[in-house]
């Protein structure tokens, strides 16, 4: 699959990464939007191409929407539904995670910037992180979604928030 790496300087490269394959409870989404944030700009325009983003040991973004095409052992997602994605993959066992506040968890990785990220075709992501989307809403608007309404509010994946 093709993916982007931001190497500063005003610089990105698309780069080919082998395609993920769902295994347990992860699942591939085809990426249909991936939203540029603030930081990712940052990464983009900095002047120091010595300190990468992530090193470019990960493919960047993680503002995502997208469709499920690949899964193993999902519970309550198959392939087809539309999906957006809750970036931050808790631990699930510490005190925060048991308590629904996951992007608190100090052994939390973030998809973007610990784990590849939704600039690329694919994205391997738990079926947790997924939290579906109806048909009337477009993937460029979901992929906005967590990070511009719910990362503001303190809302997590295990609130009441509903799409």
């Amino acid at each position: 699959m093709k993916g982007v790496k931001l190497l500063g300087n005003r610089t990105l490269v698309l780069h080919n990464f082998p395609d993920p394959k769902a295994k347990d409870d992860w699942i591939v989404i085809a990426v249909k939007a991936s939203a540029l944030c603030g930081s990712d700009l940052n990464c983009f325009y900095r002047v120091d191409s010595k300190n990468a983003y992530n090193n470019n040991n990960f493919i960047p973004g993680h503002e995502v929407a997208g469709e499920i095409v690949e899964v193993d052992n999902a519970e309550r997602l198959k392939v087809g539904n539309r999906v957006l994605v809750y970036p931050i993959i808790g631990c699930g066992s510490c005190f925060y995670c048991r308590n629904g506040n996951i992007k608190y968890c100090e052994n939390s990785k973030s998809i973007g910037f610990d784990l590849n990220g939704g600039d690329a075709e694919f994205l391997l992501v738990p079926e947790r992180n997924l939290i579906p989307i109806p048909d009337d809403i477009s993937f460029e608007v979901a992929a906005l979604i967590w990070d511009g309404i719910c990362c503001n509010y303190n809302i997590t994946i295990n609130s009441q928030f509903r799409i």
